[in-house]
């Protein structure tokens, strides 16, 4: 089963700006003049992007960002509502390799199996893939057993099947994926986990 045909785009560094950008509460980031943060009270030069890949392979110019909507809820503290909108300047040509993926409905069955993707490093202290990899991965019920700041009302958790694989650090932002009727669904985005990955 290889599901890493459409459903990510890399925007590598997007994700430590956003994170940068967020803490000042920035509404909407746009990459074509600075950022005014009214919250901060200053001006902002948006950092430069590279390792842009669509549907697997390098972009074009057309696909840089030229918008990102960071969620208006969003806390770096309680980690509570970490998910931005990113918006090309151009439409993605969708083909067979190239396809938007579903928005959810009902959260998923607690021990049913989900799919996560990402580019994130497969050893604590190793360098982020070039390529694109996925694990699955099992629903977990009552997520604030296991982890204390997570709202089970807001937020899903998820544990490795087998115990040897599980999303790290730069798998940040991938979608969690279930099948539904044939359709791949996004059930979630990773945003956090353990530390430690081996």
């Amino acid at each position: 089963m290889n599901l890493c045909l459409g459903f990510h785009t890399s925007l590598r560094k997007l994700n430590e700006a956003l994170r940068q950008l967020a803490d000042d509460k920035s509404e909407g980031i746009s990459y074509t003049r600075p950022i005014e943060s009214a919250t901060c009270g200053r001006t902002q030069t948006a950092p430069q992007f590279s390792g842009r890949i669509v549907g697997g392979h390098e972009a074009t110019a057309h696909s840089w960002p030229w918008r990102v909507t960071v969620h208006p809820g969003y806390n770096l503290d309680t980690i509570k509502n970490d998910l931005a909108l990113v918006r090309l300047a151009e439409p993605v040509q969708f083909n067979e390799n190239v396809q938007p993926a579903c928005l959810p409905g009902p959260d998923p069955e607690p021990g049913s199996e989900v799919v996560l993707i990402g580019w994130g490093v497969t050893i604590t202290g190793g360098k982020i893939s070039p390529v694109l990899k996925q694990t699955e991965v099992q629903v977990i019920d009552h997520c604030d057993q296991y982890w204390t700041e997570v709202d089970d009302a807001t937020q899903l958790c998820f544990k490795d099947k087998t115990l040897t694989s599980a999303a790290c650090q730069g798998d940040s932002g991938g979608p969690a994926l279930q099948e539904h009727d044939g359709q791949w669904v996004v059930e979630g985005v990773t945003s956090f986990g353990h530390t430690t990955c081996e």
